[in-house]
């Protein structure tokens, strides 16, 4: 798989056409791979999922998450920001890096089929799901309203960028749950073991 190029802090400041997505099955492989990526990006969240399954004959999915470590992700989003003083760099908030990769979490089933069906990302994405309703509701808490959508353009790539980098571990946990339906959270734990991301290295431009 072509791995794009990492998001650049500048992206934010762009702003970037809604893109019109070319339409693609969504079969249990489909499915399998969306909910894969959301416990990948948990992972790297320190976010872990509990199970995911499939569901209502295959045509939707689900990853159960426990939520509790949610402030474990919080804090590994803190870690991320700069060591600079304020002062050299007035513009960046830690609130701004927790929304992304927060919103970033939520994308990445969405970002996951498109990336399956090899689709380009050649603007920002914007369709009318539950998970892309939260991630644009955290990107307006974290930016303004007024910034959401350059956040949404950022946070999309980064999340693209982070599953192109892990795509085997995503295909790993599609492929148990395309055979059996579902998978347990200790085993997602065991396909991830020993793979990080550093959120502070791909923000490095915050």
């Amino acid at each position: 798989m072509k791995i794009d190029q990492p998001p650049l802090r500048r992206w934010l400041l762009w702003h970037h056409s809604i893109m019109k997505l070319p339409p693609w099955e969504h079969d249990r492989r489909t499915i399998a791979h969306h909910e894969a990526a959301h416990a990948v990006v948990g992972f790297f969240l320190n976010a872990p999922v509990v199970r995911i399954e499939l569901l209502d004959d295959d045509r939707r999915g689900v990853a159960l998450f426990n939520y509790s470590a949610m402030e474990a992700s919080a804090a590994a989003a803190k870690e991320a920001a700069p060591e600079a003083a304020p002062e050299a760099a007035p513009n960046v908030e830690i609130l701004e890096i927790v929304a992304t990769l927060h919103a970033a979490w939520n994308y990445a089933g969405l970002m996951a089929e498109i990336l399956l069906h090899g689709i380009s990302l050649d603007g920002r994405v914007q369709i009318d799901t539950q998970d892309w309703r939260v991630a644009r509701g955290m990107l307006a808490v974290g930016f303004g309203d007024d910034r959401a959508e350059q956040a949404m353009f950022y946070s999309q790539h980064l999340t693209r960028y982070v599953l192109q980098r892990n795509w085997d571990l995503v295909a790993a946990i599609a492929d148990e749950v395309e055979k059996k339906g579902q998978v347990s959270g200790d085993n997602v734990m065991r396909i991830c073991a020993g793979r990080s991301v550093s959120w502070g290295e791909l923000t490095d431009k915050w």
